[in-house]
């Protein structure tokens, strides 16, 4: 079996897009969010952040595998996630498994998240456990 090569930055990109494709068939695009969506955003967020489009891709592509982030929430999820990579200092793929846990299950969520050093103020919590 031959491996696909990511050692330059557009072979990296050319791995992301075809894993957003293949997410995207897999769910059956049931977030609404289409590959064009995605590489958009990621582009222009890799202007404003520390993070490679491809990087960001690839937080996308594990945001996507749960169906509770539709294309209304998605830029705002997707932005949640760089910052919380920023601020704990952890890599995109673990701040995106985590929020998109946390989104899929809300009150379970608050506790994995608490668990790594999201802090929740009264109020915000009062609103998940409304929303939930």
């Amino acid at each position: 079996m031959r491996r696909l090569r990511t050692d330059s930055p557009e072979a990296a990109m050319r791995l992301a897009l075809a894993q957003l494709n293949a997410t995207l068939t897999s769910t059956g695009g049931i977030a609404g969010v289409t590959a064009d969506m995605a590489s958009d955003l990621a582009d222009s967020l890799s202007k404003v952040t520390r993070y490679g489009d491809d990087a960001i891709l690839t937080a996308e592509n594990m945001l996507l595998t749960f169906t509770s982030i539709g294309k209304d929430v998605f830029p705002d999820v997707t932005k949640i996630v760089l910052d919380m990579s920023t601020a704990l200092g952890q890599d995109l793929k673990s701040s995106a498994m985590q929020v998109g846990k946390a989104l899929n299950d809300p009150i379970t969520g608050l506790t994995a998240l608490r668990r790594v050093g999201v802090q929740f103020t009264d109020s915000q919590q009062a609103m998940i456990e409304g929303l939930v």
